[in-house]
């Protein structure tokens, strides 16, 4: 039955909840956003037409308030709510809500939701449709002896994984029986606390395969089509960060095989709206298994958009709103080939701990063939209530080769100051070997994450220099002291990055040029972006170097919180230093301090305990998943000074321990 939408609620936030309006918009549809107090000044706010608020900034507080998010859209006269993805988008029963108070739910059916959104449960739908299935355990005897009993009879590895989980949260790999319980535990609790729903399913794990998804879309008439594959194997904590279409693992038998796979299970369901099927695939026999489906719109959606010209959202509000698929699969086209990069706030180096605080400066070079969603500004937070994802850059090319080629001059051009952020391993990864040539598989970044991050290694040196070039210029007629009654002089400036102290010593001739290392530097350009940021290139040892610059004084005319990024040379990663470094906390040894705020869920000791290295402490949740902190050394507990369910900030002091 038809019906006419012309006012949609996004039940979202974020990146998601932008892109969402910007399609709206272009249908004319008006646009009302919800928000918690930690995004009551986000960008999808200003966006909206009409905004309301909805509770406190934890997500079982807000966001995952159907009834409260369906007052609101009955309130302001809403025809329809996109769930987009997370959050409410895979509730069956938030479905069913919709459509008592007969408001459109812009995704597929409560029945198809329920019956693909339970892992165990598509698995068996899966098989009847023909479609290959991992070996594993999905039964309601949820016993840990029985799943030991079929982990030991699959055999080694195996995966651990919630039934109605997705996004990584509630899967475990189990390489060593000795870990099972432990294990078992941790998928019980992530799933439980992620999805409401703690029944877990156990399944082989294949260490070297890829990851193969194919976007599908039905008209809840039977008719469902789909828009080709997408290659997502570059990961890590089962998190996707680089995606891309068509995927360069398989050839062309292997994708109409993959793809009807996909429709035969779409078609078996009845299924209405956009929908993802994912599969593993071992690119040694040419075999695909399903995994899950995903009953939303996917993070990575945007590929597809670029290589078939499709605007899936759009495509979306249609068959919601009645009109049916506005293409038949004859006219879905591939075009080119399109690449996504997610760029996240995480400390690589520290086992991809998840980061917040405030973003200072974010900018993509507006002269790059580069489309960027995002929904980051100056001065926005990144919380710790929600997923650390800031952004999505997509390239397309012609080829594969010239998508790739777009992405890393896009990713050199990008400037982000603030958390730690995820560029510069991007940029290393998109330029190995294994993934220009296809033979990376899903455990790539974690088999070859030490020499990653040795790559992404910047000369800290070379940073300082560039904003003591940046600096001493700005100066200009109030030059110190030491400049002009004592030319020849060495001077210094002291630096801390990130813990690493930098000293720059240096001297500055009569006519005003500045020496480094027994060579003049030649000032090439320097221009001013702002009041407190800019641009310095410079020459030195026969090479040109080109930095984004910036300084915020924080506690007189010399005291400087100082941000320098790589602007044009062969990694992005920004740097912050700190030229007079703030007062820390004194961790001692023996000390163990909360890697990022969070909150305590178990503490494994107690004072006077021995333990030994490599031993769990404590589990910390942060960003919905679960940190294990272990001894690094054996030793006594001397005092525990955390208990479960207290909110701790990055750098407390949890554990403190004695040597034996």
């Amino acid at each position: 039955m038809k019906k006419a939408i012309t006012k949609i609620l996004i039940a979202n936030r974020g990146e998601i909840a932008v892109r969402i309006s910007k399609t709206c918009r272009k249908m004319g549809i008006q646009v009302v956003c919800v928000y918690s107090d930690a995004d009551r000044n986000g960008l999808h706010v200003s966006f909206a037409d009409e905004a309301y608020y909805i509770g406190n900034s934890p997500s079982a507080e807000s966001y995952l308030l159907g009834d409260k998010i369906i007052e609101v859209a009955k309130s302001c006269g809403a025809d329809a709510i996109h769930p987009g993805y997370g959050f409410l988008a895979e509730n069956s029963e938030f479905s069913k809500m919709c459509e008592s108070a007969g408001i459109v739910f812009i995704g597929p059916t409560p029945d198809s939701i329920l019956k693909m959104g339970l892992k165990n449960q598509a698995k068996e739908i899966a098989i009847k449709s023909d479609v290959p299935t991992i070996p594993g355990y999905n039964g309601e005897d949820q016993s840990i002896s029985t799943f030991k009993s079929r982990a030991s009879e699959l055999g080694l590895p195996v995966l651990l994984k919630a039934s109605a989980g997705g996004g990584g949260k509630g899967m475990v790999i189990v390489s060593d029986m000795k870990d099972f319980e432990a294990s078992y535990d941790r998928a019980k609790r992530e799933s439980q606390k992620s999805f409401g729903n703690d029944h877990l399913m156990l399944e082989r794990y294949f260490p070297s395969c890829k990851h193969i998804e194919v976007q599908v879309f039905g008209d809840g008439n039977g008719t469902v089509i789909h828009l080709f594959e997408r290659e997502c194997s570059l990961q890590r904590r089962h998190q996707k960060i680089i995606e891309e279409a068509p995927s360069p693992s398989i050839d062309q038998d292997v994708r109409s095989k993959i793809c009807q796979a996909a429709v035969r299970l779409a078609e078996s369901v009845n299924y209405k709206g956009a929908g993802t099927v994912e599969f593993i695939y071992d690119s040694s026999t040419k075999e695909f298994y399903f995994l899950e489906m995903n009953t939303r719109l996917q993070v990575e959606h945007p590929v597809t958009e670029e290589i078939t010209g499709l605007d899936l959202v759009q495509m979306q509000i249609e068959v919601a709103s009645g009109d049916g698929l506005s293409v038949e699969q004859v006219d879905v086209q591939m075009n080119g080939h399109s690449i996504e990069c997610r760029v996240y706030t995480e400390d690589v180096a520290g086992g991809f701990l998840p980061g917040a605080g405030r973003v200072i400066h974010f900018s993509v070079d507006s002269g790059s063939d580069c489309r960027v969603d995002s929904a980051i500004r100056e001065n926005d937070d990144v919380t710790i209530f929600y997923d650390p994802m800031v952004a999505k850059l997509i390239t397309h090319g012609g080829s594969r080769h010239v998508a790739i080629n777009k992405m890393l001059g896009s990713l050199r051009k990008t400037v982000f100051w603030g958390p730690k952020n995820n560029l510069k391993l991007l940029a290393e990864l998109l330029k190995s070997d294994q993934y220009v040539d296809g033979s990376f598989n899903t455990n790539f970044v974690e088999q070859n994450i030490e020499s990653l991050i040795s790559k992404t290694s910047s000369k800290n040196e070379f940073l300082a220099l560039a904003w003591t070039i940046y600096h001493f210029n700005k100066l200009d007629g109030n030059i110190p002291w030491g400049f002009q009654n004592n030319p020849g002089n060495s001077l210094c400036e002291e630096f801390n990055f990130d813990g690493d102290a930098v000293s720059i010593a240096y001297e500055v001739t009569r006519d005003r040029k500045l020496v480094f290392k027994n060579q003049t530097v030649e000032l090439i350009e320097i221009t001013s972006a702002g009041s407190d940021h800019g641009e310095v290139a410079f020459g030195l040892d026969g090479a040109r170097h080109r930095f984004f610059v910036g300084e915020k004084a924080t506690a007189g005319e010399f005291d400087y919180e100082i941000y320098v990024s790589n602007y044009c040379g062969e990694s992005a990663q920004f740097h912050v230093l700190n030229k007079t470094p703030s007062p820390e906390l004194k961790i001692k040894e023996g000390d163990y301090a909360s890697p990022m705020p969070g909150k305590i869920v178990k503490v494994f000791v107690k004072p006077g305990q021995s333990v030994s290295e490599g031993e769990r402490l404590v589990i910390l949740e942060a960003m919905k998943m679960e940190n294990e902190i272990r001894a690094y050394k054996e030793g006594i507990v001397s005092s525990v000074l955390v208990a479960p369910g207290e909110q701790v900030d990055s750098g407390k002091i949890l554990i403190q321990m004695r040597g034996e």
